[in-house]
């Protein structure tokens, strides 16, 4: 992130499992999918209401981008 210099509370990070979860708790905003296990989904500033198997980066995307 320093190298090109976006700053981490500019960034959107979207995962499912616990995996993610420092990338969750390290960006602007952490989402996670319907589906994401119960940690990730407390972690997360936002929950989408599809799953993972169903488009999520696009429901994120017209969510964020008032697409």
């Amino acid at each position: 992130m320093k190298k090109i210099g976006i700053k981490p509370e500019e960034i959107i990070a979207l995962g499912d499992n616990l995996n993610d979860m420092s990338m969750i708790q390290k960006v602007g905003l952490g989402v996670s999918v319907k589906n994401g296990v119960p940690a990730i989904q407390d972690a997360a500033g936002l929950v989408l209401p599809v799953d993972n198997d169903h488009d999520p980066v696009t429901s994120l995307a017209k969510l964020v981008f008032d697409l």
